[in-house]
């Protein structure tokens, strides 16, 4: 099976599809600068669930700075998260502290819709152009570091 089948076997959106092209799989891993993309896939190639969870603890983190200094709520659903995967959690603190912290995600969407204002004006800037492709890159770069390359294998149903 070629890398495109794949994809299509995994249901890839059609935008994944498109960018992998001709690449081969380890390409598409080494080049890809979508941390969302490498967690779905490594997700469906059977990574440790609390590897895919840390990862994903150490970018959202990257976005408290965008909230009131007051609102811990997101903090605590990263913290609680993470405590998971040390086992000082259970799956229901976890649900029970990303429930809370939705209420913060409504006023992170109100601030986001300000800020997407904003940012559209300097989005033909360079430097903003510069600093958002450094954070893609970033992202993906620590995905890559913390789980290795999944292959074209997919996890048993």
């Amino acid at each position: 099976m070629n890398f495109q089948e794949y994809l299509e076997s995994l249901s890839a959106c059609p935008a994944a599809r498109q960018w992998a092209g001709e690449r081969t799989a380890e390409q598409a891993w080494d080049q890809c600068e979508r941390a969302d993309w490498l967690l779905w896939w490594a997700a469906l190639a059977g990574a440790e669930k609390k590897d895919l969870v840390r990862i994903a603890c150490q970018i959202a983190r990257t976005a408290l700075p965008c909230l009131k200094k007051s609102e811990l709520r997101p903090l605590k659903a990263i913290e609680t998260a993470e405590a998971w995967c040390e086992g000082k959690a259970t799956p229901e603190d976890v649900r029970a502290a990303a429930a809370s912290a939705a209420s913060a995600a409504a006023y992170a969407a109100d601030y986001a819709a300000y800020a997407a204002a904003y940012a559209a004006a300097a989005r033909h800037s360079k430097k903003w152009s510069e600093t958002q492709t450094a954070k893609l890159q970033e992202f993906a770069a620590l995905v890559r570091e913390a789980i290795q390359f999944p292959g074209m294998t997919r996890r048993s149903a």
